[in-house]
Order: C-alpha cells, then sequence, then structure tokens
C-alpha cells in the first residue's frame, strides 16, 4: 500500500491496517483546506491522538447515500476486520425537517432504507465484522463532532463537482471529529 506524507506520521498506517489498494494520504488538518492532495483516488488519513476509549474499536461510517459512498463502507468494514473493530454506519436527517414538515417522513423513510442497503454491504463483506446502524435526528457535520464516540470516522471527502473542495461535513469532522478522520474519494 503507497504512503504518502510525513515519516513520522506512518503510526496510523499500522494502527489501521488496510487491504485496500488506494494509496493512503497523511495529513495533519491545516492541510486538509487546500486542493484534494496526493493522486487521484487517494484516500486522506487526518491523524488524531489516540481516543481514549474502552471496549472493542469502533469505526464509524458516515454515508449520505448509496451507491455513491460504496467506497466509504469498503474502507471502514476492511479497516474493522483488520482490528476487530465494529463498524456503526450513520445517516442524519437534518434538522430543518420540523416534526410536521413536508418531506420529513420521506427522508427518515430514506435514510433507514440507506442504512439498510449499507448494512447488508457490510456483513456479505465481513460477516465476521459486528455492524449496527444509526439514524440521527440532527445536523450532519454536528453529527461527527467532538461528542462522537469512535476511534476513526470514515467519510466522503472532496466533492466530484469543479470547485472540488470538502463539504461542510467533512470539513468539520475534519477539524473537530476527537478520533482519526478517514476521507475517501466520491464515487
Amino acid at each position: 500500500m503507497p504512503v504518502t506524507g510525513e515519516p513520522t506520521a506512518a503510526r496510523p498506517v499500522g494502527r489501521w491496517p488496510r487491504r485496500s489498494r488506494r494509496t493512503l494520504v497523511l495529513q495533519d488538518p491545516g492541510q486538509v483546506e487546500g486542493p484534494r492532495p496526493g493522486p487521484e483516488g487517494a484516500v486522506v488519513l487526518v491523524d488524531r491522538p489516540e481516543p481514549r476509549r474502552s471496549g472493542r474499536p469502533r469505526v464509524v461510517a458516515a454515508v449520505r447515500d448509496l451507491p455513491a459512498e460504496l467506497a466509504v463502507l469498503d474502507e471502514a468494514t476492511d479497516l474493522a476486520r483488520g482490528v476487530g473493530a465494529e463498524v456503526v454506519i450513520a445517516h442524519a436527517v437534518p434538522l430543518s425537517f420540523g416534526e410536521h414538515s413536508v418531506g420529513l417522513a420521506e427522508a427518515v423513510h430514506h435514510g433507514r432504507e440507506v442504512l439498510q442497503a449499507a448494512r447488508q454491504r457490510v456483513a456479505d463483506q465481513a460477516p465476521d465484522v459486528p455492524v449496527s446502524t444509526t439514524l440521527a435526528r440532527r445536523w450532519a457535520h454536528e453529527l461527527l463532532g467532538e461528542d462522537l464516540d469512535a476511534d476513526l470516522v470514515v467519510l466522503g471527502g472532496w466533492r466530484a463537482d469543479r470547485r472540488g473542495g470538502l463539504g461542510l461535513v467533512a470539513h468539520s469532522a475534519v477539524h473537530h471529529a476527537p478520533c482519526p478522520v478517514l476521507l475517501v474519494p466520491r464515487d
């Protein structure tokens, strides 16, 4: 697995073994703001000090929609399998949908469908990896903030559009998640 970045930053690679053939680029949070680093298709690991969790390691895979974020699930599953971690698949329905808003039921239904399909994919790829799902009624960027109970969060990174920057959710995770963040290219 090719790795780019500071030689001293290689610690996370050993801690989170991967079988993926994608290049892994290691970066500090302040380096992530610019254009997509490394070669096309590389994943970016933003390192943090080791989180202080007890129990089985936990990898949170944040997904908005499938199949666009299948690579997020695949990376999360691969990493979890490598360290005996559980996978928690998270999806958020924004608070902009009030309790009686038109479209709330459809948004919740869509979220449940995404989570069910994601859970099935993880179970098919790694039946030995414990997997659970969470559908949160909050802003997605808040879901991945300081109170996140995870050892690693995996989510889609740079946008495929002409701007090519990080979206609000990825930006929030990079700067506020208490654990390492793995940014996976969006399909």
